[in-house]
Parts: C-alpha cells; structure tokens; sequence
C-alpha cells in the first residue's frame, strides 16, 4: 500500500438520495448493473478481485482534485471515507473500473466514470469516529472538499498505525483538539540550511519525511524535499532532528517552504517532467486546482474573481499587501459581479491556505468555512496580497497579465460571468476588450489655449493604447520606462485641415514612438490585405496585427496609402 486516499461524503437527511446505502452499506452487483445496462464497461480486473460481480463499490466526480486522485490511486490504497468532520469508514482498494457517462449507479449525481471498489471495509460507530482534523497530528497535507490521494510516508507512521490511530488512538469526534507542534525553532540560519543540503546529498531521506512530491527546494541543479531540508537543519542548529510531525511543511508563516525562502533559498513547484521554473505558471496552476465550492452543481466563482481583484489592483499601482479591513468590501464587490454571494472569506482563506495568496500577521491554515473565516480575518486583520515571486514577475512581464487574465476567465463557467468580472475590475484578456469602444466624434471641436490646436479624445486614445497592452501593432514592441509601459495612438487619417480625420478609434493605430513618426511621414503604408510596406527600401516588412474588439476603417488606411504614394 503506497497511498492513503481521503474521501469525502456528507450523508443527506433524505435516505432516498444517500448513495453510500447502496454501494458502501453492502455490497452492490456491478457486473449485473453493466449487464443490464448494455454498457461496455471492462471488469477484467473487477471480476478478478471479485468473482461474483458484486463488491462495496464508490466513484470519484469529475473535478480536477478528483481526476488527479485517480490517476495516483493503485490497488492495495487505505481509503478513509469522512464527512460531517469525521472519518467514519475505511477499507482498501482492491480493483479500478472506468465506465464513461456512467449515470446508472448512483440516485444523487452523475458522470461517476471512475469506479473503485473496496476490501477489508469497515464502518466506525457512531459516536467513536475519528476527528477528520485530528489526521493533522499526523500530516499538515489534508484535503478538505475533494478527494485526495497522499503518499503513506506523508504521515510518518506504517499502515497498521494508521488504522489504529484511526480507530482508537486518534481525537474522536466532538472531544476538542489540540495538536501541539513546536514548529521550528529560533536560530536556524541559512549555514545550517546548507550544511542539511550537503548531508542529503549523501545521505536518505530521514524516516518519517516523503520524498520529493509536490515541492522542492532547487539547490546545485539538485532537488531536496524542503521538509526533510529543514527537519536535519535544525539537526545541525541543535543537534536533535525536528520530527515530520513537529511542524508545517507548507506555504504560511513557520512553515518549511516560506521558512526556506525567507533565508533566500529557492523552492519550487514540480511536475512529474520536472520543475516549474515560470512562478506565473505555477501560480495559474495553483488557481486552477484549488478547492472550489459546488453551488447550483456547478463551481463557484469565488476564487478565480477573487484572484482577478488582485491583478486589477497590480495593474492599479495599488500596494503588494493590503489590510483585509480595507480590501473584504471591494472583493466582495468581484464575486458579486460574477451572479454569486457576497462572500470573501471563504476564498480568501482557500487562496491562503493554498499558497495562492499571502499574509502577514496570520497563521496558516486557516479554517475555510464561511463564518469561521471571517472571523479569524476580522480578529487578525491581516495583509493580503500576491506571493513575492507573482508579483515581481508581474512586474518583469507585464505582458504576462493578459495570459493570466484570460487563463483565470476560462474557470468561470459562463462568459456571463467572466465578463460581468473582468468589466467590474477594468480589466481584459489577450482575446477580448471588455470595455466598450468609445463612441468619439467625428468632427473634433477646438479650444483656446495660445494657439488653436486640435481637441482629442483622450478616452479614444486611452483605449485604444490599453486595448493593445501599449504593444505596437506593427513591430510587436512594448516599450516600458520607469513610470510603466508607453505607446502612441497613431491617427491614420490625420486630424484637421486638410485631411480632416474622425478622433474615433477605427482611426486609429496603437504604435511605438519610432513606428508613429514613420507612419506619420509615409516610411510604410498599409496594404489591402493589412501587409505592411516598408517604402524605404521597397519591401514588404510585416502585416499589422488586431485584437479582437478592435478594427479599423479600410478608406482611412486607403486615404493614408494615396497620400503617400503620391509624393513618391
């Protein structure tokens, strides 16, 4: 047995709806069932576990976290099955059955392709079940709303342990809990951090710490498990190994991964093909896999508008790390834009929980529940914002901001709701412009200063710049200054007399500085197929590029082009 699957199921009121009494409280005929149905459905392996067809059968839905615990379950995995806050139920895998659509099982729900059945079951009583949370005094690594699939070694006790642990030894329901950690000590530095890095060169992993699983800590184009790093690290401060179970291996204040970096080491998210080196990446992964609640039987929208506000206040210029006091309200106002309840705390405390989000002044994990969470954010009044790396790297690759944008949009579950967020936040993705093009005019006035000059829009000229992310639409170039990225709005046909040109923008180009003067003096022309011809030197040097949202009208680009030809 190499995992411990933790799987959730709150038994409903209604009896009629409780799928655990038809496949958990006895054993159910699947081969029957599939015989029945006419589905094709393999049971080889089924059959071979379970000769007479029938087995204590359960299912995994289709969310990410359930589709990425399957893939890691193998036969011979502890299940425990919790609900309600307490582990009620476990047994062992004993065969793995795939059958599409499978809407034949099971009276509440569908889709439960993945189909597991069960050996060894057992069913605790009630009133002497396990504390769900009390598994933390084993492992900081729990699932909370989806199935998970953990390496035993996350736990740091054997198999026979485990189930002890969860049948007599651990917390029971309803008797308080209290895990006591000593977290790691003061005076552990970044010499004893290396010091622990050249002694696991040579040396195993210590018992009780897993071995490299979701993060790392990059050393010497080597990868350590940042847990089992600080765990001998505090061996060379002190000289007694800081146990697995003394303390967090997580992204909060005090644990391992947050700890290591503050000495300036670098830890990282890995894939099965390696490390992610790219933090926009990582973190867009981090979003897409956190815990989402099911309202409606769809997901809520909550965390990725929360995680929208928090571009939009990048984009704004606003602090890295704001006071939740003065920031709950405007999330608030995100996830409502989105058609859902106003509800910040409990994404709030996911996104922390997850590594999404950080915080100064609050210990992690927090508990995600509604209510609870806000009240612990209220009490602690914490700064909030996006980790260290996310926000420098957003700064480094501006650029970047449109791809997170529109990566972040397709977790709405419908465009109505992506938009009504991104509209709400004055923001946009690579694809598309939420804001309405402005109407402009089409014979701009005038105004004194001490000459006459033309009266622009500046709202056309704003947007059309913001449209394009300031990226000139002929060479591609973003050009940033200290004060943030600049670009031109080029009019195509130019204002005034004698060209007389509309200040609306499908007059009008987003250009650099060096393009605009070019255009200006008739150095390129825009062709019919939008090719561009460099008139200098007689050739075709590109074809200018367009967001959707925004188009231009082919008699100005006409009107330049006989301008220009006709002086050569």
């Amino acid at each position: 047995m190499h995992n411990v699957v933790t799987q959730p199921y709150n038994r409903p009121a209604n009896i009629d709806e409780d799928n655990y009494l038809v496949t958990l409280a006895e054993e159910y005929d699947l081969a029957g069932r599939v015989v029945e149905t006419g589905a094709e459905v393999d049971l080889t392996e089924f059959l071979k576990a379970h000769p007479t067809g029938k087995a204590r059968i359960w299912a995994v839905g289709i969310s990410r976290p359930a589709e990425r615990a399957w893939l890691r379950k193998e036969v011979g995995d502890l299940v425990l099955i919790y609900g309600s806050g307490e582990v009620y139920a476990y047994g062992t895998i004993s065969a793995k059955v795939e059958w599409l659509h499978n809407d034949k099982i099971w009276p509440s729900g569908e889709n439960w392709d993945h189909i597991y059945s069960l050996t060894d079951y057992h069913e605790l009583p009630d009133g002497q079940r396990l504390a769900y949370q009390g598994l933390r005094e084993l492992t900081d690594k729990l699932d909370v709303y989806s199935v998970g699939c953990r390496p035993l070694s996350e736990f740091g006790v054997d198999r026979d342990a485990l189930i002890d642990f969860v049948v007599r030894t651990g917390p029971r329901r309803g008797v308080a809990i209290s895990v006591e950690r000593p977290g790691i000590p003061d005076g552990v530095t970044a010499d004893n951090v290396r010091s622990a890095i050249d002694w696991l060169k040579s040396n195993q992993v210590p018992e009780g710490f897993g071995e490299r699983t979701e993060w790392v800590l990059v050393a010497e184009s080597r990868w350590f498990p940042p847990k089992a790093v600080v765990g001998v690290a505090v061996r060379e401060a002190t000289g007694a190994l800081l146990e697995a179970r003394d303390f967090s291996g997580g992204e909060g204040s005090g644990q391992a991964n947050n700890f290591l970096r503050q000495l300036g080491f670098e830890v990282l998210r890995r894939q099965s093909d390696g490390v992610r080196l790219d933090p926009i990446t990582a973190w867009l992964d981090l979003i897409k896999t956190s815990t989402r609640a099911i309202v409606n039987g769809q997901e809520a929208p909550h965390q990725p508008a929360t995680a929208l506000w928090f571009i939009a206040e990048f984009e704004r210029g606003h602090p890295q790390l704001q006071a939740w006091g003065d920031i709950r309200t405007k999330i608030g106002s995100a996830v409502v834009a989105a058609g859902a309840e106003n509800i910040p705390s409990s994404p709030i405390a996911v996104l922390l929980n997850q590594g999404v989000l950080k915080a100064t002044g609050l210990d992690l994990p927090i508990t995600t529940s509604s209510s609870v969470a806000r009240s612990i954010l209220n009490s602690a009044n914490p700064l909030i914002g996006l980790p260290n790396d996310v926000y420098n790297e957003f700064g480094a690759q501006p650029d970047r901001i449109p791809e997170a944008i529109s990566e972040i949009g397709k977790l709405f579950v419908s465009s109505e709701q992506r938009d009504g967020v991104l509209r709400s936040l004055d923001l946009r993705d690579s694809n598309r412009s939420t804001s309405p093009a402005p109407v402009g005019v089409d014979a701009p006035g005038r105004h004194a200063r001490t000459a006459l000059s033309i009266k622009r829009s500046e709202e056309v000229a704003k947007w059309v710049k913001k449209h394009y992310d300031d990226t000139c639409q002929l060479c591609g170039v973003r050009l940033v200054v200290p004060s943030g990225a600049v670009s031109d709005a080029a009019h195509i046909r130019a204002l005034g007399s004698p060209h007389d040109g509309p200040d609306v923008v499908e007059n009008i180009l987003c250009l650099c500085p060096n393009d605009h003067r070019l255009f200006d003096r008739g150095a390129w022309i825009v062709e019919r197929d939008l090719s561009v011809v460099d008139v200098v030197k007689g050739e075709t040097s590109g074809v200018l590029s367009f967001r959707t949202g925004h188009s231009v009208d082919f008699g100005h680009l006409q009107y330049h082009r006989n301008l220009w030809s006709a002086q050569l």
